[in-house]
Parts: C-alpha cells; structure tokens; sequence
C-alpha cells in the first residue's frame, strides 16, 4: 500500500513503557498508526492504561522503549529539539503553576520555536499570540497573571499556546479537562 504523501505523523511498532534500570517495562504491545494532515485523532480508554504515556512518547518528552516515530517520514530522533517543536505543539494534563506571568506571556512562549537567537516577538508574532487568546476565549485576559486563573481559564491559556506556536501537529492529553462545555 503508498503511503499517502499528507500524512505528517506515523508510528511504528512503538512500544512504550518505562525503565528500570536497564531494564525496559513496555505498558503496550507495539503499536501502528497514522495521521494526516487535517485529521483529528482521540485516544480513547479507561485511566492507567498508558494514554499520556503514549502521547508523551510522541512528542519526544518520554524515551521510547522500540519502534519509530515518523514526522512527515522523518524519524522524529534526527530532529533537533527547536526543529521538534516547530513541528509539534503539546498540552499537557499537568497543571502549570507559575507565578509572576500574565496570559500574554505564557502565550507568547508558543513562539519562541520562530523566533530569532534573542527571542524577540514582533508584529506579526504579536497578532499570532493576540489571535490564539482570542480563539481561546480569553480575549480580556492577556494581563491577567496566570495564578489568578481558575483552572478551566489557565488550560485555556495552554491551549491558546499551543496554538501561537503554529504547527501542523498539536497533541493534547485531555485538553477539555477542566473546562466548563456547556451545550
């Protein structure tokens, strides 16, 4: 079977898991899958069973125990950790907890992977950042410290993040978490 030349992220025989020691614990068999451009993929299943584990190990922040990740049929280890996340976008289901920071700041971050050396935003990364609150609902509170969020109105600030950081891959482990969804 081709390959379809839009598929951007692909795994291969992954097999996650821990290390202990030298010894590697896999949580799953080796898993297959693929993704492209445009779709929306959830992982589903019941607490404990290795969701975030995989999700990490897709994006490089946990050591695969075998296989391959493949970012447009590139395998993600030659990649440098600024070309990683020029790439691929994360939100975390860990609660961040940071003092001192205000909405804009913590969305400007998203950013760094395009800037330059000195990590200055200018005008058309600020549009970016002031979009992605926007899109996030969080429009009147760019000055807000981050402390002072609840926490629905800080994973809406991760989200908004992700998205000022602009790739074609965004990974969220559990991203309505937290968020009040009303129909």
């Amino acid at each position: 079977m081709e390959k379809d030349i839009r598929e951007i992220l692909s795994v291969n025989s992954l097999l996650i898991g821990y290390f202990h020691g030298r010894k590697k614990i896999p949580i799953l068999p080796p898993l297959d899958a693929s993704a492209g451009k445009g779709e929306l993929v959830a992982v589903l299943g019941r607490n404990g069973i290795g969701k975030s584990t995989l999700l990490r190990t897709i994006t490089g922040l946990q050591k695969k125990i075998g296989g391959s990740v493949m970012i447009r049929n590139e395998d993600s280890r030659h990649y440098s950790r600024m070309k990683l996340a020029r790439n691929v976008g994360y939100v975390s289901t860990e609660t961040i907890k940071v003092s001192h920071m205000r909405v804009y700041d913590l969305v400007a971050l998203g950013r760094f992977p395009h800037t330059d050396w000195t990590g200055r935003i200018d005008r058309s990364a600020s549009e970016i950042i002031d979009n992605s609150i926007h899109k996030a609902g969080l429009a009147n509170f760019s000055d807000r410290l981050i402390s002072g969020l609840s926490d629905g109105e800080r994973q809406r600030a991760m989200i908004a993040r992700v998205l000022a950081q602009d790739t074609d891959i965004m990974i969220m482990d559990e991203p309505l978490a937290f968020l009040d969804i009303s129909g």
